[in-house]
Formats: C-alpha cells, structure tokens, sequence
C-alpha cells in the first residue's frame, strides 16, 4: 500500500473515531482567519469540551459514508472546520455565534445534533436559546411557583384569622 493512501485510510479514520465519540458535529467555514486566530477560536473551544478540526472535504465525506451519515454530506462545501465534542451543543453554538462577532470568516454553517441535521438558520436558532442550565432553572421556577402562591395564599388566611381574632380579643377588652 502507498504511503499516501494509507495516511489518508489513517486520517478517515481519525475522522470517524472523532465523529462517533461526540455528541455533536458543527460545521463551520473559516475562509480568511490566520493561525493566531484559529489557535485563539480552539483554545476557547476547548475551555467548553469542544475541539475544531479543519479536515479535508473529500475525506470527511468518505468517513460520514462509511459511518451511513449520508445526509450529512451537503455540508460539506468550501473551507470546513468541524466542531465536535461531548457536553452541551447550544453553549458551543452560542461560542460559536460569538467567535463568528469577533472573526469576520468564522460562520457557523451547520450541525448534526441527536440524529438531526440543522441548516445555518436552524443552528443560529439553536444558539439563541437558553443555556441548559438556564433551562432547569426556568423549569424548576415553574414548578416552584404554584406552591409558593399556595403558602402565600394560606399564609394570609392564617394572618387575617389571627388579625381578626386579635381584633376580637381587643374589643372584649376594652368593653
């Protein structure tokens, strides 16, 4: 075998070990972003368990074959970085939003999340939802709430019973 064949076999599958451990692929172009800043996007990646691998298109594509994510394939187009990692893909999506703001040819084009794929309109939705965290709390509110009108509520029976009693004793007193 070519040494040139197997080192692309070896990078397909690299591509496919990565691709099966993760929870998420995001795709991004990056045209016209140095290394500085490239190196600046996957440090802050990292510090959200994500990693950024610029892959060669062709080879990307024989791997997601392989792995029958055949309806991955459309986005695959120009300069491709993929994004992927375990953890919450909405805070690597929101990272990414940012990154873009902050480097001109970062753009967040599209994602495969739990079995689906969402095109760049459909990942800038993903970004602007709440964080997972932010999500429990507002879940964890909703259900809080009926409870604490409810001691509310009997808290001020209690308190008019115990005013209006209070009342009573007050005018047998002073009668």
């Amino acid at each position: 075998m070519k040494v040139g064949t197997l080192t692309r076999q070896l990078m397909v599958n690299e591509y496919k070990k990565r691709i099966q451990s993760s929870q998420y692929i995001l795709f991004t172009n990056f045209k016209g972003i140095n290394a500085i800043a490239m190196n600046d996007i996957r440090t802050k990646l990292r510090k959200i368990s994500s990693e950024m691998t610029v892959v060669r298109n062709n080879l990307l594509r024989r791997a997601l074959h392989e792995l029958q994510l055949q309806e991955i394939l459309d986005c695959i187009q120009g300069e491709v970085g993929i994004v992927y990692g375990v953890g919450d893909p909405i805070q690597v999506a929101k990272q990414l939003k940012d990154l873009s703001k902050e480097h001109e040819g970062l753009k967040l084009r599209a994602g495969y999340l739990e079995g689906k794929v969402f095109d760049e309109k459909g990942m800038l939705r993903i970004a602007d939802l709440p964080s997972r965290d932010a999500l429990y709390a507002q879940v964890v509110g909703l259900i809080k709430s009926p409870i604490s009108n409810l001691v509310y509520i009997l808290k001020a029976n209690i308190n008019a019973l115990v005013n209006a009693l209070r009342q009573i004793k007050e005018k047998k007193e002073s009668q």
